[in-house]
């Protein structure tokens, strides 16, 4: 059986998981991944926010590299982490943040309540990565196609650019509307979101054009072999390999502005332990 392709995880919480888990990851096909400032950063104080991010860029990548993991990273404040003073100091620190590790985008942002704080938060960021140049990666709420909706409605009210959002949490009722509003939609393969079924049945239905695959591990119990049991599924079901190859890393490392050259060699090795 042929070994499945190289998989580049678009959005991971690199903070929860072990050492051991990252491990496995390599060795089951992970070969790079974008470490995400979710929901699991402190709440409260801006300062304790900002030790978070640091951590996360700094230990992160420390420990990525040492699974052989090449690492990359997401800056941002998720709506359930909004600190109640000092917001504009976390985001102020975001430039200088950018030279401590590889930041391919800002994210997770995105809308729980929607209410006007919320929504200036994520404005603010926005404005952020036209400052630095970079992509930004929305989290939808779970199941709640109103929020997804206003989140996708303010994208457009504040004219950054469509192919510049990744909108993660994409499930069979959004990934249509994300797709039409021209953002890329991931497919989160989790528990909590899609399982590697459902991800293979969206593929097949809509095609590997705009589509990147996410484990979000580290968001709770999630499940190490998601990603390769959908491309596992991929292959049996006849879908191409070229098809594979383009969810399961092309298309990620296209809109992460991510020279595949850089990984080539990581992306075509064989995988040991």
């Amino acid at each position: 059986m042929r070994l499945p392709p190289p998989i580049f995880d678009a959005q991971i919480r690199v903070g929860p998981l072990t050492d051991q888990d990252l491990a496995d990851l390599r060795f089951f096909g992970v070969v790079s991944a974008v470490a995400v400032a979710g929901d699991d950063a402190p709440k409260g104080k801006a300062q304790e926010l900002l030790a978070y991010l640091e951590d996360m860029l700094v230990r992160g990548a420390r420990r990525l590299k040492r699974a052989g993991i090449a690492p990359y990273f997401a800056l941002g404040v998720h709506p359930a982490r909004i600190p109640e003073r000092g917001f504009e100091e976390v985001l102020a620190s975001f430039p200088e943040l950018t030279r401590r590790a590889r930041v391919v985008a800002i994210g997770t942002i995105g809308l729980l309540e929607g209410d006007e704080e919320e929504e200036e938060v994520v404005s603010r960021q926005l404005e952020m990565a036209s400052f630095l140049d970079l992509p930004v990666i929305v989290s939808l709420s779970r199941r709640d196609l109103r929020m997804a909706r206003r989140v996708l409605a303010l994208l457009r009210e504040r004219e950054f650019p469509p192919k510049r959002v990744l909108v993660t949490g994409v499930d069979g009722e959004t990934l249509r509307l994300v797709r039409s509003c021209g953002h890329l939609a991931g497919l989160v393969v989790h528990p909590a979101s899609l399982g590697p079924e459902q991800a293979v049945r969206l593929i097949r239905s809509h095609g590997s054009q705009g589509i990147v695959l996410a484990s979000n591990l580290g968001d709770g119990p999630g499940d190490l072999l998601g990603i390769p049991r959908t491309l596992h599924l991929l292959e049996r079901a006849g879908i191409s390999r070229e098809i594979a190859r383009r969810v399961a890393a092309e298309n990620a490392l296209e809109f992460f502005g991510i020279d595949r050259t850089a990984l080539a060699r990581r992306l075509d090795q064989p995988r040991s332990r």
